[in-house]
């Protein structure tokens, strides 16, 4: 995520710069935990590795356990339908602040 932000705040490469700005979804994984957010300009990308401000989101079953595992969350998610229906239906532009959120 850490390195996310770095992209995000470099000035030779910034959000403005790159395809980066086009991304609307972003999903972060170390194996074992698996989240996903939504992309935004830098001043509604309020983030920081250590304290977290920015809303995050782990992917849950029908029972609510969450699905953390890369190679499960994959399974679930990142299906072209499951995929398509995440930014379709489940992507809001808050148009006063032009700031993109995802719905858990």
């Amino acid at each position: 995520m850490q390195q996310i932000v770095d992209y995000k705040n470099d000035p030779g490469n910034g959000y403005t710069n790159t395809l980066m700005c086009y991304m609307q979804l972003f999903i972060v994984s170390n194996g074992s935990r698996t989240i996903y957010f939504a992309n935004n300009k830098n001043q509604h990308f309020q983030f920081n590795a250590d304290e977290q401000f920015l809303p995050v989101y782990e992917l849950a079953d029908v029972d609510n356990q969450k699905i953390n595992r890369l190679e499960r969350f994959t399974e679930h998610f990142l299906v072209k339908v499951q995929a398509g229906e995440m930014i379709s239906k489940y992507m809001v532009l808050v148009e006063s602040e032009q700031k993109l959120l995802v719905m858990r």
